[in-house]
């Protein structure tokens, strides 16, 4: 069951998420390092975001009431040297407790997601995926999405 988010749904969202850094961190440890205080910081934000009207904000949730899935969209106004026809929908949070349903739950989901933007006059989504992450890169190719940009990362040593 897809579903707008609720503040019930926030520790659930942010332990979610949580497991998502330290995945994420240890596919690029600087890029990714995590803030000693990320979960506290991010249940804050994530808190204002379900109250959010302008936030697109979803659950998925199996028989047993348990989160399976969340995502998160904010609209954004396009880069004012792009032109691509109107406001961007930007999912930078968007993640699944098991991820061999990216194919199935992780594109339905997205689906959803992208129905509650058409719907804001979107004219273009965003999804934010590490470059590591296989099961959702190949879930949002499945889904229609393309490879826009790519971002290389070094460490920059002080001295």
């Amino acid at each position: 069951m897809i579903r707008d988010a609720t503040s019930a749904d926030v520790d659930a969202i942010a332990a979610l998420a949580e497991a998502r850094r330290a995945d994420y961190e240890r596919a690029q440890p600087q890029f990714w390092r995590r803030a000693v205080d990320a979960v506290e910081v991010h249940r804050q934000w994530l808190a204002a975001m379900v109250t959010d009207a302008d936030v697109v904000s979803l659950v998925a949730s199996g028989d047993d009431g348990e989160l399976d899935a969340y995502a998160f969209a904010t609209v954004v106004p396009s880069p004012p040297v792009y032109d691509p026809g109107g406001p961007t929908g930007l999912v930078d949070d968007f993640q699944l407790c098991d991820p061999t349903r990216w194919s199935s739950l992780g594109v339905e989901l997205l689906a959803a997601v992208r129905e509650r933007l058409a719907s804001r006059g979107v004219v273009q989504l965003v999804v934010v995926c590490g470059q590591h992450d296989l099961a959702k890169r190949t879930a949002l190719t499945a889904a229609g999405l393309t490879v826009a940009s790519e971002w290389y990362v070094q460490p920059v040593d002080p001295a």
